[in-house]
């Protein structure tokens, strides 16, 4: 769900840059989980076990999306 130049930008961010980049990138990546989550929620009824992973993820990574912005404007 990133890109290698994502990716590259974190493995140049220094010390102090680092948790703040870590943050970004992993927020990004948790929208896409939950995005395709989503989509497949908005899909046709399928496997209950999939579609209630589905529910989980948008769940944990929105709660976390949601702890890891709080981190950010500390």
């Amino acid at each position: 769900m990133l890109t290698a130049a994502q990716l590259a930008g974190l493995d140049r961010a220094d010390r102090k840059q680092a948790p703040d980049v870590f943050l970004r990138l992993m927020i990004e990546h948790h929208r896409g989980a939950i995005a395709m989550s989503r989509s497949l929620l908005d899909g046709p009824a399928g496997n209950a076990y999939i579609h209630g992973l589905a529910k989980h993820v948008i769940n944990e990574q929105t709660a976390e999306n949601d702890a890891m912005a709080a981190l950010l404007r500390r």
